[in-house]
């Protein structure tokens, strides 16, 4: 299969991900898409097709945390390619521990079918099918009961919870620091407010009392 060239990568990538555009307005677009930034989004996209939601989350939380480590730093904030490439990573984690626990479920029910049936064909079996010299059945009470088979073992990508996890933390701490500055602004806002309220104030006060001075005169 022939690598897809960078003129092909963007009608691609919104093919895959069924959209028309290939970022949120959230995410501010770099000012040109690079070759390696295209192969980049391309490969987040083969592993979320038709699930572009899912990799813009992934894509804002990275996109917003490195923002928020170099805020005193002289760089344009626009997507990087090193916001993508933590989005691959993140997903391929996921995608392993799903795997993992997709793998273990199959062979506890694997296993589980298989005692269960032996279960059936031990207690179906006639003893008109036992040899000459087999022993008779045991007594009704020194039956030996089957072993009861074990809950199905879940095996959670750990690395994976715990990557999400503090992604999802650093999100929500970027959403608390825009709040708190968000109020700030409020309150700069409203201490200007009464500012130029006491100014228009004293202006009326000064108009009445040089309007007063006119008529006297």
């Amino acid at each position: 299969m022939s690598t897809p060239q960078p003129s092909d990568l963007i009608p691609l990538i919104l093919s895959i991900w069924s959209t028309t555009t290939l970022l949120p307005p959230s995410i501010p677009p770099p000012p040109t898409f690079t070759p390696a930034l295209l192969s980049a989004l391309h490969s987040l996209a083969l592993l979320t097709p038709a699930q572009p939601h899912r990799a813009w989350n992934l894509l804002s939380t990275y996109f917003h945390m490195r923002v928020r480590e170099r805020r005193y730093t002289p760089e344009t904030s626009t997507l990087d390619e090193a916001d993508i490439s933590k989005a691959v990573h993140s997903v391929q984690r996921m995608s392993v521990g799903m795997a993992l626990e997709d793998s273990a479920r199959r062979k506890s029910s694997s296993s589980s079918s298989s005692t269960i049936h032996d279960h059936m064909h031990m207690h179906t079996h006639s003893p008109e099918d036992d040899d000459d010299d087999a022993f008779p059945p045991l007594p009704p009470g020194l039956d030996i009961p089957t072993p009861a088979t074990p809950p199905p073992i879940r095996v959670p990508c750990i690395d994976a919870l715990r990557e999400e996890m503090r992604a999802a933390t650093q999100e929500t701490n970027l959403r608390r620091r825009e709040m708190e500055m968000m109020e700030e602004e409020v309150r700069g806002a409203r201490a200007r407010y009464e500012v130029a309220k006491g100014v228009a104030e004293r202006l009326r006060s000064e108009v009445r009392r040089r309007g007063g001075m006119r008529v006297n005169t």
